[in-house]
């Protein structure tokens, strides 16, 4: 049913309104603070909400970030000492280092505990879970890969993510039992495996969604979950699995789209996660000083919030240009017969609409995605919405829909 101007404008109203706590947010919680980001935050609160001060502001922030971040550790070192002579050798730390437990950031560093135990509070609120941030999602993949020390077949969800998929057949040669995701929890039943591997929502052809709630429930192994296209909107932790080693890429929807630095996690609960500290170290998969102060500090409210914005516009363009949304989530697939050709049209009528459309990887941003998935036969042409207002996403879909 069409929706009239006046409802637009109110509903796009609402959602500027969203977007300037969002930016407020961003300010005040930055952990690398400056004096620009202070000013910026009182500035917000004497605005009116309009699309162009959001779209300058979230600008300017995420420029700030980055500078923010550089200049609290340009005194830093990597190897901090724990003690001297003359001159400390620890910046910020100083007399916060333990000699051969966190004087080499690479093994381990006080910003990330702080921020691994931010996660737990806000975004993971369950009992006996582990956080351990690592460089990238892939990173938290692969120390994961290095602590399953299993025997017998391990199955993998036939839709999982191509890097995923790849990482996995090459660490279990021949014990690999791949199963598309709607017989996942029957096979776990034929099969008793030593491992699952399955995504909450399936960055590929078909946008698979599992059952995974029934999945857990049902698991008697260890179930590893790449919950990085639903964030906080699945909640893995909440089940009993007692057996569970879920991992995200926190550049994609944790940053509230600033995109400013990679960085992984993994949160873990069953017996043994703790030498998931020792291999990190010894794989070098820690994630960065820079990169975990380039984060926003992890807040549940809001970013649920995010997450159900980019899900209502994915579910919008769906409807718009007769894509496939599978009811959850921040992407949609559609079909058209040249999908590059497509995407050159696409920005040409944004361009002339005025609207930001971009063509890049990833997703979780402020302003609307188009890419065709990595090269091949299960290849696919994906939109992924970025956050704009009612209006404004109306604008893009009026976009969208001309290419075609």
């Amino acid at each position: 049913m069409a929706i009239g101007r006046d409802s637009l404008r109110a509903q796009a109203l609402a959602d500027l309104r969203e977007d300037f706590d969002e930016l407020h947010f961003l300010c005040d919680a930055a952990p690398a603070r400056s004096l620009r980001l202070q000013r910026w935050s009182r500035e917000l609160a004497t605005l009116s909400p309009s699309a162009h001060a959001r779209d300058r502001y979230a600008a300017l922030i995420r420029r700030e970030y980055g500078i923010a971040a550089a200049l609290a550790t340009a005194d830093d070192w990597q190897s901090p000492s724990f003690g001297h002579s003359l001159r400390s050798q620890a910046g910020r730390d100083e007399g916060r280092i333990r000699p051969y437990v966190d004087d080499y950031k690479r093994d381990r560093h006080g910003d990330a505990a702080a921020y691994e135990a931010a996660y737990l509070r806000e975004l993971v609120r369950a009992p006996d879970v582990r956080a351990f941030a690592t460089s990238c999602g892939m990173s938290a993949l692969t120390t994961i890969l290095a602590f399953l020390d299993v025997e017998g077949p391990v199955l993998l969800g036939r839709s999982s993510y191509h890097e995923t998929r790849e990482l996995v057949l090459a660490a279990f040669p021949g014990r690999v039992v791949e199963v598309y995701e709607a017989d996942l929890l029957g096979a776990l039943h034929e099969l008793a495996p030593s491992a699952l591997f399955v995504d909450s929502l399936c960055n590929s052809r078909g946008l698979a969604v599992p059952e995974l709630g029934a999945i857990l429930e049902a698991a008697d192994c260890w179930v590893v979950v790449d919950n990085t296209c639903l964030g906080p909107a699945c909640r893995p932790f909440a089940s009993r699995a007692p057996r569970l080693l879920v991992w995200e890429s926190l550049l994609k929807l944790a940053q509230f789209g600033l995109d400013r630095a990679n960085a992984g996690i993994v949160l873990a609960r069953g017996p043994g996660v703790d030498r998931l500290d020792a291999l990190r170290e010894h794989l070098g998969t820690n994630v960065p000083d820079t990169s975990i102060l380039s984060l926003p500090a992890p807040d549940r409210r809001r970013l649920e919030r995010r997450v159900a914005r980019l899900e209502r516009n994915a579910a919008l363009l769906a409807e718009r240009l007769g894509g496939y949304h599978p009811g959850i989530g921040p992407l949609l697939q559609l079909d058209v017969p040249n999908p590059a050709a497509w995407i050159t049209r696409t920005l040409e009528q944004a361009r002339r609409r005025n609207v930001q459309v971009a063509a890049g990887t990833s997703f979780g941003f402020d302003h609307t995605r188009v890419y065709v998935t990595a090269p091949g036969p299960d290849s696919f042409l994906r939109i992924a919405p970025g956050t704009e207002d009612r209006l404004r996403i109306e604008t893009v879909a009026d976009a969208l829909e001309a290419a075609r």
